[in-house]
């Protein structure tokens, strides 16, 4: 910026007067105070917190379950942090308003970090697109009593990593499907240590559930093309080991969900095999007969039912 583009803007936006003297004065008293600012030849420059690159990233992470005009204000929010010249290629298409993603947030927060449990409504969408929260075995709203450990996003979701009582071990829930939740400062939460929750290693427990289910971790061997090696480094993260590499497969062993392994198996099921344990590749062999069965009437036939809707 240069010092009368300075002058202009106290001038315009705080009803200020000031010449050259007075402003190259300040920023020399700015500069001597320790401040993020520099002088060169072009004019002042502010060394903002963030580089644009930074910037985009904590953009581009933000949930998509937010509300478009509070997407719209957080990403305002964090533009005003770089420079004028900041482009946030954002086109504001989020999930619909009134969600309470944002309180949910709040309160989870608080009681994280006052070490307390919260209780809540949780809820599934149906064919009408609404939510619906779960009900008790008398059809009564069910209640949920946690104790939060952190969030976190996982596949685009913004997620409670937390211990649901009075269940041991991890449980995760998403953060836009809980309703109506209230902070229990009286109920002291279960620690992390307690329940078995290794929340210092989220790397860890997300690479151990793909697909984010909450059934213990076993070891679990696949074999899988070599061209897939980059997509199991990306689902299960650095720790899988590779052996009996040939030129077109290899043997990858996982700690993982077996939940979570046997739908990403079947996602990947022309170029992927589970080996071991044995009770979850049976569990492969009769979906994969199922499957072969449910479609085997179409080798048959040419065109179908439903041939219209293609």
């Amino acid at each position: 910026m240069e010092q009368k583009q300075i002058i202009d803007h106290l001038a315009t936006d705080h009803g200020l007067e000031a010449d050259r003297k007075t402003v190259r004065n300040n920023v020399k008293m700015i500069i001597e105070l320790g401040h993020p600012v520099e002088r060169c030849e072009r004019g002042i420059y502010y060394e903002h917190p963030f580089d644009d690159s930074e910037l985009r990233m904590l953009i581009d992470s933000l949930p998509e379950q937010l509300p478009a005009n509070q997407r719209a204000q957080i990403v305002k929010k964090l533009s005003e942090l770089s420079s004028v010249h900041f482009s946030t290629w954002d086109d504001g298409s989020r999930a619909p308003e009134g969600t309470e993603l944002l309180y949910t947030l709040d309160v989870l927060q608080e009681a994280i970090r006052k070490r307390c449990c919260v209780s809540f409504h949780y809820g599934h969408h149906d064919i009408d697109k609404e939510l619906h929260l779960r009900t008790d075995r008398d059809g009564e709203v069910k209640d949920y009593v946690v104790s939060p450990y952190r969030t976190l996003i996982s596949c685009g979701h913004y997620l409670l990593l937390c211990n649901t009582m009075p269940h041991p071990g991890p449980t995760h829930y998403r953060i836009d499907r809980i309703r109506g939740i209230r902070l229990l400062p009286d109920r002291r939460a279960v620690s992390a240590e307690e329940a078995g929750v290794a929340v210092a290693d989220i790397a860890g427990y997300l690479s151990q559930r793909p697909y984010m289910y909450s059934d213990r971790a076993i070891r679990i061997h696949l074999r899988v093309a070599r061209s897939k090696v980059d997509d199991v480094l990306d689902w299960f993260g650095t720790d899988v080991k590779f052996r009996h590499a040939d030129e077109d497969t290899v043997e990858a062993v996982v700690m993982a969900s077996p939940t979570a392994t046997r739908y990403w198996a079947l996602q990947y099921g022309e170029v992927c095999e589970i080996l071991s344990p044995i009770a979850l590749r049976r569990q492969m062999a009769q979906i994969t007969d199922r499957m072969a069965a449910r479609y085997a009437d179409s080798l048959e036939r040419k065109g179908g039912d439903h041939d219209e809707d293609r």
